[in-house]
């Protein structure tokens, strides 16, 4: 089996980003990775990547050492491509299962798939986001395609699954692709129960946090649109809390501002000294946060948090959550066994809000859902105090927690899972006929989502530059490339897609005349992709390599 990832952010998985900045989606995405890549059941993890992300060597070499253990290195198991190699990767005949990060990228890839891919090749569809109107456009397109059987939407909790059930229903497709709700796997490196008071006053002082008291920790990019308005939770611990108890929120400022804020609000209480907003740790710091704490609270409100992995973190590190009841949590936090789940409403039809939503930018539209979705503060206020001040019931539940994490959310349980699942979506695509599988191709081809733009070019230049009138010679810079008297300089990227083999080829073989037509001829006759050989010409003409006459 071969697993097949396209266009992911290489900063994000070599972590020239900077950690404290990554989102959840990305630390999601690099833990997938690692394991398909370090699986022996995978031949082949492929990566198609944009050509400027492969411009910079020592960014591809991190990332592969991020996402390799060091048996694997140089057996084959990562191989990276620039994004338009694919069409001839996929057409070796191998069953793949193609990795699919986010719903809004299926319509993408179920196209690259119909028309790319002449081998067994089922969709594997992560979900991380129902507020992003281009979610509803993927799944609109994918509603009018035909149907399969092997494709499926791995859905991080329970009421996402239900949510994306309700949409294909309101798309008018509820059986177009299968759903099944598999939690997401978390890093555990890191992440486990403090063994003593004294480790955990060692890893406070190594990160500059209070070294007595009560810690209650809050994770995540400070932003009230994507995760949760902690401007609520910071009101409410400052009127419910007393010395010796903190709230440290760690996290990168995504909205401007917003870190002031909170920070206003701590002033206008007198507890300044006690809420404590700390966003410069990065991802080796976080198991010793989470170590370091008592407790963490996350008062999620966003669509965009549909699963909520800090939650499943603070489980592995055996400590309670004190949490909204929203999406993902409703499975990650067991109320009144390993943390408690505050009720939260959601806002009803909201008019204008809603049906401008395809209109306004995402993070407007999530901004507008989650500040109406309100949070039973009193609750809040109740939970909080009580586990802020009641040692022993934090003992008991961080203990459950643990369990719960052993039991349900250990990554090895579910990558085993997923694996399964594979299997029988690569079966269910071995057994397709040859009459389903046409009709696939032919709808995408007849409907792709490709933009026509030669077509759309067409009039923009003085003609063609294939026209049957013009004919194409090396020129003399060329015949000093192809005589090794200087080097073809082009932009990295376009070397990242264009094969020397190419360029040489088209040097040595337009020493004599040719007009486009009989160009395509020769690279015909030369097993040279027609596409490849007609942006060679192209590019070698704009660079004086070539000569137009």
């Amino acid at each position: 089996m071969r697993i097949s990832v396209v266009t992911p952010t290489l900063p994000d998985l070599s972590g020239s980003s900077g950690a404290s900045a990554i989102s959840g989606a990305a630390v999601a995405l690099t833990v997938f990775l690692r394991r398909y890549v370090n699986d022996p059941r995978v031949e082949t993890l492929e990566l198609f990547l944009e050509p400027r992300d492969l411009i910079d060597p020592d960014a591809v070499r991190r990332m592969a050492t991020t996402l390799l253990e060091p048996q694997n290195f140089g057996r084959g198991k990562l191989s990276i491509h620039p994004l338009y190699a694919l069409p001839d990767i996929w057409k070796d005949r191998c069953e793949r299962i193609v990795h699919t990060d986010d719903l809004h990228a299926l319509a993408r890839d179920r196209d690259l798939r119909d028309r790319f891919s002449t081998g067994p090749t089922a969709i594997a569809c992560d979900s991380h986001c129902m507020g992003n109107p281009y979610v509803v456009d993927s799944l609109r397109l994918l509603a009018k395609a035909p149907q399969t059987s092997f494709d499926r939407i791995y859905a991080p909790s329970t009421a996402e699954t239900a949510a994306i059930r309700e949409l294909l229903i309101a798309l008018r497709a509820p059986e177009r692709i299968a759903i099944t709700h598999i939690p997401r796997m978390i890093d555990p490196s890191g992440l486990s129960p403090v063994g003593s008071d004294p480790i955990k006053r060692e890893l406070r002082s190594r990160l500059e946090l209070p070294s007595d008291g009560i810690i209650a920790l809050c994770v995540g990019r400070m932003t009230p649109a994507t995760k949760g308005d902690f401007t609520v939770l910071a009101e409410v611990f400052a009127q419910h809390s007393r010395a010796g108890q903190y709230l440290v929120f760690a996290g990168h400022e995504e909205s401007q501002g917003y870190s002031d804020l909170v920070a206003q609000i701590a002033k206008r209480f007198g507890v300044e000294e006690r809420v404590l907003l700390r966003g410069g740790f990065g991802l080796g710091d976080r198991g010793n946060l989470y170590r370091a704490s008592d407790l963490l609270v996350f008062p999620a409100d966003s669509g965009n948090e549909v699963f909520g992995q800090v939650a499943v973190e603070a489980l592995a590190s055996g400590i309670p959550t004190v949490g909204t009841d929203w999406d993902g949590l409703k499975d990650t936090i067991q109320d009144g066994i390993t943390g408690v789940r505050v009720p939260t409403y959601s806002p009803p039809y909201l008019g204008r809000f809603d049906e401008m939503s395809f209109a306004a930018d995402s993070n407007t539209t999530l901004f507008s859902r989650a500040q109406s979705t309100v949070i039973d503060r009193e609750a809040l206020a109740e939970s909080l105090e009580r586990l802020l001040n009641d040692g022993e019931l934090r003992q008991k539940m961080g203990k459950a927690a643990r369990e719960l994490y052993e039991t349900h959310f250990a990554p090895d349980l579910i990558y085993d899972r997923l694996v399964e699942g594979f299997g029988e979506q690569l079966e269910a695509a071995k057994g397709e006929s040859d009459r389903e599988r046409c009709e696939r191709q032919r709808w995408a081809n007849e409907n792709s989502l490709a933009v026509p733009l030669s077509d759309i070019y067409r009039t923009y230049g003085s003609r063609s530059l294939f026209d049957h009138r013009h004919r194409f010679a090396t020129s003399a810079k060329g015949m000093d490339a192809l005589h090794g008297r200087i080097r073809v300089e082009l932009f990295p990227e376009i070397g990242m897609v264009l094969p020397s083999e190419i360029i040489e080829r088209l040097l040595s073989g337009l020493r004599e005349a040719m007009s486009g037509q009989a160009i395509l001829d020769m690279a015909s006759r030369n097993g040279l992709p027609e596409d490849l050989t007609t942006f060679g010409v192209a590019v070698l003409c704009k660079h004086g390599y070539l000569s137009i006459s």
